[in-house]
């Protein structure tokens, strides 16, 4: 007997610094439906040159500014890349998207990136609050760009608010939009509130196809996200972190797993604190103290130049977001009782092989020449929810460039043979090669004067 629930997109949510080349490449591999590039700023893509790099067979965006490589994409992922762009002006991200375009699958606009940079130069979940500026620009977008567009937001504390805001943005002809079901506020905290991404669906004035995003960390979630919201699609950000496997795993389990779900109900709904109304959330007390916090001014010492008075600021203001965390008995509980939940909620799926697939990614990072640093970085967060591997974890940290990385990963035979056959790779690994060869070029035009 089959399940009569269709499984829903399952996509790998834009995460910054992780959804690089080689971390998009293994969600595809395993499963992925669609896979997101971190945001990128409309601004830098616009500074560009697009290169078709023969050494390793893919299209290189290079920065013109410091032949940095903004973006690196292969033939085998672009059927489903979604470039997510950061932006406050139409005029811009028409341009970025018009260069960008012809590689990739559609373009996603971030309305939901909480930091404060990002608010502050009206991008991110900033537009969520500038309705009229978030319009003109998937306007912009669809009226001038030839493949699909979407957006994804966060949601407000108010749930009337949420639903006008996604109205005005369907009004714009956009192909979906994405909802993480957290207010900016709470950043990644908590628990997810998925009652809000099922009364859009329910809403009779939005028709547009909804993806939820939010706490799914394996087919048990999956299948209870797709079952309380009905929604058309699933990002996943931390989960694929955790396990870069998930996607497949879902898709093995379905059937399994959402069957199990239409059996008894248990005594205690697991999923209770996700479908809990909004308005018994307490959102309006924390953002009454996340302004308040933001508001917060320190006393500039005599003497300090305005460099030294804002990283006090920021310094004071990080104290003060953790001592109230502290005095309201959010530091870390939330979380911890959010990790037991999946615990008890994560049975019947496959048993997360993280250093196999930590192998995986490195061999596909050094193969295609990715930078060091970001290689690090995402191993880092790969590994750091596995206290088993908390000696892995260790040796990954120590490592100082990709030779000492691939032997704390024991794939050293498989970066010797790479690098024999293609010296090249080190100076993409310290990301210089285009920074020499721009080099190169400028010496031989002055010998040539």
């Amino acid at each position: 007997m089959e399940s009569t629930q269709e499984i829903p997109k399952l996509c790998l949510a834009p995460m910054v610094r992780v959804c690089t080349h080689p971390f998009r490449l293994l969600a595809l591999r395993h499963g992925a439906d669609f896979i997101y590039t971190e945001e990128i700023i409309d601004k830098k893509l616009i500074d560009v040159e697009r290169i078709v790099n023969e050494d390793l067979k893919t299209i290189d965006y290079v920065s013109n500014k410091d032949k940095s490589v903004v973006l690196r994409i292969s033939e085998e992922e672009k059927p489903k890349l979604v470039c997510q762009l950061g932006t406050n002006n139409p005029e811009t991200v028409v341009k970025a998207a018009k260069i960008i375009q012809n590689d990739v699958h559609s373009i996603d606009i971030n309305m939901g990136c909480p930091e404060f940079f990002s608010i502050h130069a009206g991008m991110g979940a900033g537009l969520v609050k500038l309705p009229e500026k978030a319009r003109s620009i998937l306007q912009a977008l669809t009226e001038n760009i030839d493949i699909p567009i979407s957006c994804k937001i966060r949601i407000l504390p108010e749930a009337t608010d949420t639903f006008e805001f996604i109205k005005t943005m369907q009004s714009t002809g956009i192909e979906h939009l994405s909802i993480h079901s957290r207010i900016r506020e709470e950043l990644s905290k908590g628990f997810a509130h998925w009652s809000i991404i099922r009364e859009v669906i329910q809403n009779k004035d939005i028709t547009i196809p909804i993806r939820a995003n939010g706490d799914c960390f394996s087919c048990n979630d999956a299948v209870e996200i797709k079952r309380y919201t009905s929604c058309d699609g699933i990002l996943i950000a931390r989960g694929a972190c955790h396990n870069p496997a998930i996607f497949n795993d879902i898709k093995d389990h379905w059937t399994t797993v959402s069957h199990e779900e239409t059996k008894e109900e248990p005594a205690e709904d697991p999923y209770q604190e996700h479908k809990k109304p909004l308005h018994e959330c307490g959102l309006d007390k924390l953002v009454e103290e996340e302004t308040k916090l933001e508001e917060f001014k320190p006393e500039v010492k005599e003497g300090m130049s305005k460099n030294q008075a804002k990283k006090r600021a920021k310094k004071m203001l990080k104290k003060s977001k953790k001592d109230n965390s502290a005095q309201n008995g959010t530091d870390g509980k939330q979380s911890k009782t959010l990790a037991r939940i999946i615990e008890t909620r994560n049975h019947g799926c496959n048993k997360v092989e993280i250093l196999s697939l930590c192998q995986e990614y490195l061999k596909i990072a050094i193969e295609y020449g990715n930078r060091f640093g970001n290689t690090k970085y995402t191993l880092n967060y790969m590994l750091r929810t596995h206290k088993k591997e908390e000696e892995a974890f260790q040796r990954v940290n120590s490592a100082r460039n990709m030779k000492e990385m691939a032997k704390a990963l024991s794939v050293d035979e498989f970066y010797t043979e790479q690098v024999a056959e293609r010296p090249v790779l080190i100076s993409y690994f310290t990301d210089t090669f285009y920074k020499k060869k721009n080099k190169l070029k400028r010496q031989k035009i002055e010998e040539e004067e």
